[in-house]
């Protein structure tokens, strides 16, 4: 601010007394022009003066203040912990305060009248250049994010003020630097953005367990929105009459203690179903204050469904274990009493007998049948059948029902064409029949029952529960059989797959799905369900696809041998009595049978075993370290065998499965092997 001063420099106060002076030479006329006399006029002048005196004190008191408050200004623009930069209109600078000159690295008499444009960032000079030129009289302030370049790339949170100065039109910029801001921002967001996509929920709590913020997943899981649930606890909102008490207090105390705790707890979801919740909730404190609860929740319940299937099978596989060898036993029984029962029926007299051992017989075969399928229930029976056309297998399948279905309910059949697919048709048969009854035993007799075979590009597209995966293949034929009937609980999806366990009222042996469950894991197929209670249920069975030339379902013809009179079989078992029974069916026929009832024997004399005998047939399962697999892998295909089992190992027996004579066996039975046996191995 500058003095008030005429031209020449003098103050008004000087100026002032020169002109009285030179004036008192003219008062007397100027007294007589202005009609007051010379004392009048000196009056009026001393006033004048006196009140010239008061303004000038003012006006230098003025200038006083305005020299403090521009060096208070100035100290404040010096020490201001804000960096601040003045710039003309043109963005060249004219000042620089210490805080803007440790900020950028600069000293001001060097960068002093060059321009600010050098230190920005293209972008933020665009930006500076188009507010500078919009800016006006009108608008004094305006904020804007700047980017300088140096000393490093720093973000500035800038305050942008116009002060009007005729042509200098010079700018302040206050500066903040938020870079450290705009990280921690950014950081925040991406947080932010990761916890939101992340499939836990997670849920923040005042420490009254009250809630803050849930993200989307909390929704998708629970149902519940941030609207719902904020302010308010979550027990009464996920805790219901089936979740456990015990779990619940154990829940509370943990949190009363502020004790991280991770647990599973049964929830309810927002519309009433319950679900298995994985929940981990820990406090956050800063220093001894608890500030907030974070829960994280994850859906197990599908989780839990593969668990307890797992401990269902693994529970079904000691079950099949413990079947299997009780069926060997069984069978080794049932061999004695079916090979007697012929025995005697072969040498009767006595047509009274024939009756009874008839029954006999009719007796035997039930319990062997019986034992046939706790041994395909069991999952040890391996032997797998025949092999054959896919399509043949429906096709037989598809005649034999139309033979068993003798009541009103029908059977729909939806067969694609061209399956060109090889497998053991014998069993594949027994599935589908069973499907079928087990169908059939769910519906009403109005009810019609739906299959389905058809090629699918992908497993359980329409996600029904999967109780067992196929293995991976581009494609699949699914093998499905519909119903009408009841429908069964979820949570009931798994027991009806155990042996003797029935939904239906209808009798049977409880061992038709047991037996389909074990078919699809021997096979390594897939098998689901879905069911909804009073509108029926879907099993379907899954196949990786796998091509088959034509040429491999081809029957062969075998050639068959003219039999010798009397073949030299050696036969070892041993039991004594299942060895004494083979011997005299197998005299009946002919034969000249040797019984050795220690395997080990015979592995020791191989080479005498090849000339002394025509054909071997020997017991699998045995005491001691020697099975019947040992002895036909020590003859090498050199001598013709017969492997007889109660039961058999795919592990073991795999290479020998068409050597296999299932025991209990009739007499016709022995014969036919035998006969099989010779034949194959004339051929070779």
């Amino acid at each position: 601010m500058k003095r008030y001063e005429n031209k020449s420099g003098e103050s008004l106060k000087v100026r002032a007394l020169r002109l009285l002076d030179g004036a008192s030479a003219d008062l007397n006329e100027d007294a007589l022009t202005v009609g007051k006399s010379v004392d009048e006029i000196l009056e009026d002048i001393r006033l004048y003066h006196a009140e010239l005196e008061i303004q000038n004190n003012e006006l230098e008191s003025a200038l006083q203040n305005i020299e403090q408050q521009k060096h208070h200004y100035q100290r404040l623009f010096n020490t201001s912990p804000f960096p601040m930069i003045v710039f003309d209109k043109h963005g060249v600078i004219d000042e620089l305060n210490e805080a803007a000159m440790v900020h950028l690295k600069l000293h001001y008499p060097t960068q002093r009248k060059k321009s600010l444009y050098q230190m920005l960032s293209p972008d933020s000079g665009t930006t500076l250049s188009a507010l500078l030129t919009g800016i006006s009289d009108t608008v004094q302030t305006q904020e804007v994010e700047l980017e300088f370049k140096r000393p490093k790339t720093t973000q500035f949170e800038c305050v942008l003020t116009l002060y009007s100065d005729e042509d200098k039109s010079p700018y302040l910029l206050i500066m903040r630097d938020i870079t450290s801001l705009k990280q921690l921002t950014l950081q925040n967001e991406l947080l932010l953005k990761a916890v939101s996509a992340t499939t836990a929920g997670i849920v923040i709590t005042d420490p009254q367990r009250r809630v803050i913020w849930c993200n989307p997943a909390f929704n998708r899981i629970s149902g519940y929105s941030l609207e719902d649930v904020k302010g308010h606890s979550l027990k009464g909102f996920l805790q219901g009459e089936k979740t456990d008490p015990e779990t619940s207090l154990k829940l509370k105390n943990a949190l009363d203690g502020l004790e991280t705790i991770d647990i599973e707890i049964l929830n309810y979801h927002k519309n009433g179903k319950v679900y298995w919740n994985n929940l981990v909730i820990s406090p956050i404190l800063e220093g001894n204050e608890l500030r907030y609860f974070i829960g994280i929740q994850h859906d197990i319940t599908e989780k839990k469904a593969l668990l307890d299937a797992k401990i269902k099978m693994q529970h079904w596989d000691t079950i099949g274990q413990i079947t299997a060898g009780i069926s060997h036993d069984f069978n080794n029984i049932l061999g004695i009493i079916s090979g007697y029962q012929e025995l005697i029926a072969s040498i009767n007299t006595q047509p009274e007998l024939a009756s009874h051992l008839d029954k006999l017989k009719s007796g035997i075969d039930r319990a062997s049948s019986l034992v046939s399928k706790l041994l395909k229930s069991s999952q040890m029976s391996q032997e797998g059948g025949p092999l054959g056309s896919l399509k043949e297998a429906i096709e037989d399948t598809q005649s034999l029902v139309a033979e068993f279905f003798k009541s009103s309910n029908r059977v729909q059949w939806s067969v694609e064409a061209g399956l060109d697919q090889l497998v053991s048709t014998t069993d594949l048969q027994d599935v589908l029949l069973n499907l079928i009854i087990n169908a059939r035993n769910a519906s009403a007799d109005d009810n019609d029952i739906r299959v389905k075979v058809q090629y699918q590009s992908q497993f359980n597209d329409d996600k029904h529960f999967a109780v067992i995966e196929p293995t991976y293949a581009e494609n699949y034929i699914m093998i499905s059989v519909s119903d009408g009937g009841c429908g069964i609980a979820k949570d009931k999806f798994l027991s009806i797959f155990e042996p003797f366990n029935s939904q239906s009222k209808q009798q049977g042996s409880g061992l038709g799905l047991a037996t389909v469950l074990a078919f699809t894991k021997q096979h390594s197929y897939g098998l689901t369900i879905k069911s909804t209670l009073g509108v029926g249920t879907i099993l379907s069975l899954w196949m990786p696809h796998m091509p088959c030339p034509p040429d491999r379902l081809d029957t062969l013809s075998k050639e068959q041998i003219v039999m010798k009179d009397s073949l030299r079989i050696a036969v070892v078992d041993d039991e004594a009595d299942i060895a004494d029974i083979t011997q005299k069916l197998l005299e009946l026929c002919g034969h000249r049978v040797t019984i050795f009832n220690a395997p080990e024997v015979l592995l020791e004399s191989i080479d005498d075993v090849l000339k002394s005998f025509d054909l071997l047939i020997t017991d699998e399962l045995m005491p001691g370290k020697v099975k019947g697999h040992n002895l036909l892998k020590a003859l090498d295909n050199r001598l013709p065998a017969i492997l007889m089992s109660g039961y058999s190992e795919s592990k073991d027996v795999e290479p020998y499965k068409n050597l296999i004579l299932h025991k209990p066996f009739t007499r016709n039975q022995l014969e036919e092997k035998v006969t099989e046996v010779m034949s194959n191995f004339k051929l070779k």
